[in-house]
């Protein structure tokens, strides 16, 4: 930083309101410093090199600064700082996780070096980064060229990751927004994109750590414009409460369904904001031209000049399927009691008659064509009959029909009797008959041996 401007940004800091208001000193951090809160002693942690890392109580005036030990085989601390997010339990310990889940190093005794025994699984990039009952937790996330709505878990005691079975869930997506009131998780926001398209997901979800179970909760408000939620999570390890986009000021509580918006007179370039534990100071991540600094401000001071509150999302409407289902039954009880009524009332109608008829050299029954049903030698023997109308037919006669498969006589009669059953059969089906109505029996006049048959007149129209 040359003279002028450092002259310059030591007098804004001094003369700025919100300065004069801020109780704590300003830390001069650079752009990727990771700031987060540790939830057992309610502390600011800053870590922004290789060997110190600076604290400060929510409502403490001066940052201490701590000495610590990086060890890594592949990475410097800068790209460390990129890669990892860092993470606290309820009882203090401190994580720092792989972007994309996998690796996780732990600040233990000033030294901060891998303890997981996984690997880079690149599956979550961009997820949501939470902790419950000293457990880490991470949901969504893009990875392997798809969109995740997985949640996995990091076990203490294997240093492995598994993932926690769910059913209904949220839609896949990365860098989604999440608030956390003990045993609720509430995950909101985040984006998919394939090729040219991009979906924003505007909807609010609570997951239940001991139920195990999802709940749509609503669509967020449209009243709500933020260009936060169209360009997701950054931090996705911190809860997203607290949006400063001047001169506007949003405050997000899911769990009362509230957003509360305020304004703001201060011209400081506010880069990232978060509360502590008790809600009562917020960490303010502030630039100026190329040079960053954090401070802690109480919340009071910050968020003085409300505009209005409305609810966040509007609420899912609840189905109740039981209702639903009673009133089905009930509606299907009455359609069958009124057409059971109709049918008893009104006077029964006869079944359309159906006839057998050769139309373009096609068989119909009715309207429909029952070539298809037939085989070769029951058309054959069917159209035979058709041609002699009304004359009887020799059976002994149909053996020609039989010639080609077949030299000998009583081969020819069992396939004609064992063909001429299955066209009865056929057409007693389809013409809703017996059997005995489909074929008429004589015996010839001369010759009381001989049979002769002759299509019912009463099925067929010509």
């Amino acid at each position: 930083m040359n003279i002028i401007n450092r002259s310059v940004f030591l007098l804004l800091i001094m003369v700025s309101p919100i300065f004069l208001k801020a109780q704590s000193d300003r830390l001069v951090v650079s752009k990727t410093a990771q700031c987060f809160i540790n939830k057992h002693t309610n502390q600011f942690f800053v870590f922004d090199d290789s060997v110190t890392y600076f604290t400060i109580s929510a409502t403490g005036k001066k940052w201490a600064k701590h000495h610590f030990s990086f060890v890594s085989s592949d990475l410097n601390f800068e790209a460390f700082k990129e890669r990892f997010k860092p993470i606290t339990f309820s009882n203090g310990r401190i994580f720092f996780v792989y972007g994309g889940v996998g690796e996780v190093y732990e600040l233990k005794n000033d030294t901060l070096k891998r303890i997981d025994k996984s690997f880079k699984h690149e599956n979550q990039h961009s997820n949501a980064l939470v902790e419950y009952n000293n457990r880490i937790f991470a949901f969504g996330g893009y990875g392997l060229f798809t969109f995740k709505n997985i949640l996995t878990y990091f076990d203490n005691y294997t240093k492995e990751w598994h993932l926690q079975h769910t059913e209904l869930k949220p839609a896949e997506r990365c860098s989604p927004f999440f608030q956390q009131y003990k045993n609720d998780l509430y995950v909101f926001g985040g984006s998919e994109g394939y090729g040219t398209k991009v979906i924003n997901h505007l909807d609010c979800w609570r997951y239940n750590f001991k139920t195990n179970v999802w709940e749509k909760l609503g669509l967020i408000n449209h009243g709500y414009s933020n260009v936060a939620l169209t360009i997701g999570a950054i931090n996705s390890n911190l809860p997203f409460e607290i949006s400063i986009s001047k001169p506007d000021i949003w405050v997000i509580n899911c769990k009362k369904n509230t957003i509360e918006h305020y304004k703001t007179n201060s011209n400081s370039y506010v880069i990232d904001a978060f509360f502590d534990g008790t809600k009562k100071h917020i960490l303010l991540k502030n630039k100026f031209q190329s040079n960053y600094y954090i401070f802690i401000s109480p919340s009071k001071d910050i968020l003085k000049n409300k505009i209005a509150t409305y609810p966040f999302y509007v609420e899912q409407v609840k189905t109740n399927w039981g209702l639903i289902f009673l009133g089905i039954v009930g509606c299907l009880l009455i359609i069958l009691l009124f057409v059971y009524r109709n049918k008893l009332i009104q006077p029964k109608k006869a079944p359309a008659e159906k006839y057998l008829k050769l139309k373009n050299h096609q068989l119909f029954i009715g309207d429909r064509m029952i070539n298809n049903d037939l085989t070769l030698l029951e058309f054959k023997i069917l159209l035979t009959f058709i041609e002699h109308k009304n004359e009887p037919i020799d059976i002994v006669a149909l053996n020609e029909l039989f010639e080609e498969e077949s030299t000998s006589l009583s081969a020819q009669k069992k396939r004609r009797e064992t063909t001429l059953k299955s066209l009865r059969e056929k057409l007693a089906f389809f013409l809703n008959v017996t059997h005995d109505n489909v074929f008429l029996e004589s015996r010839d006049s001369n010759d009381k041996r001989i049979k002769k048959f002759v299509i019912n007149p009463k099925i067929i129209q010509y």
